[in-house]
């Protein structure tokens, strides 16, 4: 087990086998760009634990982006400073924490691929792109709720909203079929 007087090659090797090491660390490795994407490519969720110096590091952040982190299941990875937030919202923290990367089509994309309804919580440059917003809409139908207003009314967006295997009136039939008949 690593502490704070682990050495860079001590560190790099607990991350290597298991990216939550780094929360270990001494604050001097977690902001060493090195080690923290060595725990970042490991776990995604390392990324809560890169130091502040690194929060905002966009190759940090796209690499953890390009994992597939719907397959967590272990709910205490959600769990920071004893306030226990919704996994969108815990990813989105991670992911977009400045302005500057809710600006990042590239970083946007890799999110709402995951978490259609994270398009809440990108720029509204972003949520009047029509790109942006229909990969949103086909992974969530709710995302729709988070576009902008021309867009909400676009033939396209509403084509993939209706053609939604999860779209509102196949939730109302689930929920309701009484209604349906």
């Amino acid at each position: 087990m690593i502490d704070e007087n682990s050495t860079k090659e001590e560190v790099l090797e607990a991350v290597k086998e298991w990216g939550l090491a780094l929360q270990y660390a001494s604050e001097a490795l977690r902001n060493d760009k090195d080690v923290a994407l060595v725990a970042v490519r490991k776990n995604w969720s390392a990324l809560q634990y890169v130091g502040e110096s690194l929060k905002t590091d966009r190759e940090l952040v796209i690499e953890a982006a390009r994992q597939d982190w719907r397959t967590t299941t272990r709910p205490e990875i959600f769990v920071r400073d004893e306030l226990k937030i919704k996994k969108r919202d815990f990813l989105v923290s991670l992911l977009l924490p400045s302005e500057e990367l809710k600006k990042d089509k590239e970083i946007v994309l890799l999110l709402i691929l995951q978490y259609g309804s994270a398009l809440e919580f990108v720029s509204k440059e972003l949520q009047a792109d029509k790109e942006v917003v229909l990969a949103a809409v086909k992974q969530d139908w709710r995302a729709l709720d988070f576009a902008s207003d021309e867009l909400r009314g676009d033939e396209d967006v509403l084509r993939e909203f209706f053609s939604s295997k999860d779209s509102f009136d196949n939730q109302l039939e689930k929920s309701f079929p009484f209604f349906m008949d």
